[in-house]
């Protein structure tokens, strides 16, 4: 697997994504233009909520299948999908069911009321559609068709964005529900249609892979679960201590630094994580991990520089004016975003050779130390609270991440990429300092220019010079 490939695979999931976040960023202003930040917040709340029923119910299907299909030989694909279409059909049921039991009490925990107990019920009828697309598109990345998941990506971004707009604009907080259990059908629908040309023939279920795929999901379930429940509980600990406005000034610099990126973690899971699966040894799936590791810098830099350097004419664009107070916030989960870049891959290495354990253990104590700090920090430093606890739980993540590497690798990161991280963070780092003595707006647009120059050259460079050898 050469590093262009690496590249190339990153940059087509990432124009989808682009197109995605693009529609995704007018539906929030149509949402912060009508309803401002508190709806906003709703609609994170909304999103978070479907996010922890999925994480639960979903048992990690989507990651544990792709794993499944993708280390098969030929010979015992079709015996490992008809393993998963079954335990994806009962989880998709179970996710139904736990979806109608929970929607009262969670509305009354998180808002005190059952004023959007209805909200929730509709976004919970999305869970089960996404975890029966988990099945097909497992299929797709499983034989490499990353150029159908891209399609399947923009579908969706496009159709959502068309029928949700109006729902939101007519039916308010309503319609934002209606929106998200959209965009959950749609994929849905759009993935079994083009995963038909590669799905085998039935035959019976081998209770083991049954046996097997619960396993792995466990540990998938569990990390993923505790991912989503703590985002969820930082934003009822506002709700709590700030109000739902406050939720949205949070959402919207999370979205933001989080979704922008975005097409580098969507590229991971969909072409890296097979890839480094089926990788020969640890050495191989350390090198892939380093070459991803180079790619997501390149690729991000001058999304990051942007960020940080015009942050405010970015939460303006893509909100509004109400939301100066996401502006400080979003610098602060810029570099937070900035250490996952280089801390995923290597968790995605880990997960996708059998660290199970590991993963549970590192990732839950992650995600409970990053409650824990952001309640401690929330009476001191308000908002800003939340997103110095996100930096210092990714750089705890990223040390301990790296000793395990060694551990298992018998290898540190390589010179070649402890300095590209380090050429990475000083570009940025001299880009958001001179926003302090540059006060004009062309500053950021000239300082994301000169670093959009460097990440090409970087491109061409290590493209031309470093190759890896093709996996299957």
């Amino acid at each position: 697997m050469t590093f262009k490939r690496i590249l190339n695979s990153s940059i087509l999931m990432g124009g989808a994504q682009a197109i995605t976040l693009a529609c995704a960023f007018v539906r929030s202003k149509l949402i912060a233009v009508l309803l401002g930040p508190a709806g906003i917040g709703i609609n994170g709340l909304l999103t978070g909520y479907s996010g922890n029923i999925f994480a639960l119910a979903g048992w990690g299907l989507g990651t544990s299948g792709i794993r499944s299909i993708a280390a098969a030989t030929e010979e015992y694909k079709a015996a490992k999908f008809a393993a998963a279409k079954k335990f994806g059909i009962q989880l998709s049921w179970f996710g139904l069911i736990l979806s109608i039991i929970l929607f009262i009490p969670v509305a009354q925990l998180t808002f005190g009321n059952l004023d959007y107990s209805l909200e929730i019920f509709i976004t919970g009828l999305g869970v089960p559609c996404l975890i029966l697309t988990s099945i097909f598109t497992a299929v797709l990345q499983a034989h490499g068709q990353t150029k159908t998941l891209a399609k399947i990506q923009i579908i969706t971004a496009f159709i959502s964005l068309v029928l949700g707009l109006p729902l939101i604009y007519f039916f308010k907080t309503i319609g934002i529900a209606l929106a998200l259990f959209i965009t959950a059908v749609t994929p849905l629908l759009a993935s079994w249609k083009f995963s038909k040309a590669y799905q085998p023939e039935p035959v019976p279920v081998d209770p083991a892979d049954l046996t097997q795929l619960r396993k792995l999901g466990t540990a998938i379930m569990v990390t993923g679960l505790t991912y989503q429940l703590s985002a969820y509980t930082i934003r009822c600990l506002l709700v709590d201590s700030m109000g739902i406005s406050a939720a949205g000034f949070y959402q919207a610099a999370w979205a933001i630094s989080g979704a922008l990126p975005g097409f580098i973690f969507s590229a991971m899971g969909t072409d890296f994580f097979p890839r480094v699966a089926a990788a020969e040894d640890e050495n191989k799936a350390r090198e892939l991990s380093e070459h991803q590791i180079l790619a997501a810098l390149i690729l991000a830099l001058p999304v990051l520089a942007g960020m940080l350097t015009m942050g405010k004419d970015t939460i303006h664009l893509l909100y509004s004016n109400q939301f100066d107070e996401s502006i400080p916030m979003l610098s602060w989960l810029t570099w937070a975003i900035f250490l996952r870049l280089v801390s995923w891959p290597l968790s995605y290495w880990l997960l996708a050779r059998g660290s199970s354990q590991t993963i549970i253990i590192l990732d839950c104590a992650h995600n409970i130390s990053l409650v824990v700090m952001t309640f401690f920090l929330i009476p001191f430093f308000g908002l800003i609270g939340t997103a110095i606890a996100t930096i210092a739980g990714q750089v705890i993540y990223l040390i301990i991440m790296s000793i395990i590497v060694k551990k298992r690798s018998g290898k540190f990161l390589s010179s070649k990429v402890l300095g590209a991280i380090l050429l990475a963070a000083s570009l940025l780092f001299i880009a958001h300092a001179g926003t302090n003595y540059f006060t004009s707006r062309y500053f950021g647009v000239i300082s994301t220019l000169i670093i959009s120059a460097i990440s090409a050259g970087l491109y061409f460079y290590i493209s031309h010079y470093t190759t890896t050898p093709n996996t299957k």
